[in-house]
């Protein structure tokens, strides 16, 4: 008992949490006594009589590794809701290991799984691959792996989604990849007449562009970041976060929001059919 407790408290200890081994004089470590009386309590044993009242107790304090920070209170609270022991001990070993499963890209259906192995894990599904979110997330898959040829394999190089020094680029990436996946659609001539528009446009016109524009990506891949999430429901085990696209939040430094990222190894990441 006293393993599986201090195994609790190593994956669910907060940072101010501290434990602690008690210990007595051996000659207490006998049935009958349990704490330090506050009055006389003679207890016979074969070496003699003792008082309980003349015991000493000593804190030892263990340290150990605080790994509660891994879980969010959410699933955390689903986890201990189910008695799920086990799922904890698996979620933190992945977590420590980091992205395990690779990500298949169908990008001709609009579709993307994660597996480990041949076992499918999660998988988001899209009415078609003209879908916003299918189209920016396939995307940031797509320029993770150009990360290859950059030699920057191990850190993604973030890409800038809405800085207005290259939202003339953003907007032709973005269209050319929407062209690759499929006709353009809504969506795309969209894009298109936002493309054509911005060389003619003055500072101020550019500025609502942008802002337009960063409240759409923003609120489309929040969207998107849940569904990734929910998709992984059913196996808590694994950790979403490695999949979800970084750079997007209020919580950033102003001058690092909107440089946004797919932190996988490009090793993962496979598009089916190649492109």
């Amino acid at each position: 008992m006293s393993v599986y407790l201090d195994r609790t408290l190593q994956i669910l200890g907060r940072i101010d949490d501290h434990l602690y081994h008690v210990l007595v004089d051996p000659k207490y470590e006998i049935k009958g006594f349990y704490y330090p009386t506050p009055y006389d309590l003679i207890i016979e044993t074969r070496e003699g009589s003792i008082n309980a009242k003349d015991a000493k107790v000593y804190m030892a304090e263990i340290p150990f590794v605080r790994m509660g920070a891994l879980f969010d209170k959410e699933l955390l609270g689903k986890l201990i809701a189910k008695n799920s022991f086990n799922t904890l001990i698996q979620r933190a070993d992945n977590m420590m290991r980091g992205p395990s499963l690779d990500v298949h890209v169908f990008w001709k259906e609009g579709r993307i799984e994660y597996r480990s192995g041949q076992n499918l894990i999660a998988k988001n599904e899209y009415q078609n691959n003209e879908n916003f979110e299918f189209i920016m997330y396939s995307f940031l898959l797509w320029k993770r792996c150009q990360d290859l040829y950059k030699k920057e394999s191990v850190h993604p190089m973030p890409f800038p989604l809405y800085d207005i020094k290259y939202m003339e680029r953003t907007f032709a990436e973005l269209e050319e990849w929407t062209k690759r996946l499929s006709p353009l659609g809504h969506w795309g001539e969209e894009l298109e007449e936002t493309l054509d528009n911005w060389s003619d446009a003055n500072h101020k016109d550019k500025q609502e562009i942008r802002k337009k524009w960063r409240n759409r990506f923003n609120q489309n891949i929040g969207h998107l970041q849940n569904h990734v999430r929910e998709a992984f429901d059913p196996n808590p085990q694994f950790e979403p976060s490695f999949y979800l696209i970084g750079g997007i939040g209020h919580h950033l430094p102003q001058k690092e929001r909107g440089y946004c990222y797919i932190n996988i190894p490009v090793s993962l990441i496979h598009f089916e059919p190649e492109l």
